[in-house]
């Protein structure tokens, strides 16, 4: 009876929920034109490739942005991303890819086109399924500029289910060997 109050007890533990985190970058706090690079590394675990802040008041969050910096740009997010949101500018089309591996490498998971829209930010997502790990921004040369961007990074158990696991765990073991 107790080992089946013990599984109980565990099952609830695996069926409660997790907090996925949602990580929003607006350029903000960086000075303009100014590469990106690891500027948001350490505070966000997020890393930029050929992208540079701008100021403009077409940006969906004033006063700064980052447009890519060539045919090409990219971010990678080393512990991974399972949603990606955005605020997009653009003179010219361009296409936004979501790659499983870093610095678009790995398996192609999810790809949006993106029209041009100079005189203002729309905001888009790329559907995917998956965990990806970087974002690749490809179009004409510093055509293309992206704002607010955000990620939900993967949902991490909360202390109290590792909590209540372990607990469910010794409940489990004591009753086994009292038997």
């Amino acid at each position: 009876m107790k080992l089946k109050a013990a599984l109980a007890s565990l099952a609830a533990v695996f069926a409660a929920p997790a907090m996925a985190e949602v990580v929003v970058i607006d350029f903000d706090s960086m000075a303009s034109n100014v590469h990106v690079l690891n500027y948001y590394a350490a505070s966000k675990g997020v890393t930029f490739q050929n992208f540079i802040t701008a100021t403009g008041t077409a940006a969906s969050s004033d006063p700064r942005y980052a447009y890519m910096n060539g045919p090409s740009a990219s971010i990678n997010v080393a512990g991974g991303f399972s949603g990606f949101n955005f605020g997009y500018g653009t003179m010219a089309p361009a296409t936004i890819q979501v790659y499983s591996g870093l610095n678009g490498t790995g398996t192609l998971l999810g790809s949006t086109a993106l029209n041009g829209n100079a005189m203002e930010f729309a905001f888009s997502s790329v559907a995917f399924a998956g965990i990806g790990h970087s974002v690749v921004l490809s179009g004409k040369s510093n055509y293309a500029a992206l704002d607010d961007v955000a990620f939900t990074l993967p949902a991490i158990p909360e202390p109290q289910s590792w909590a209540m696991l372990l607990a469910g765990l010794a409940v489990t073991g004591f009753a086994a060997r009292r038997r």
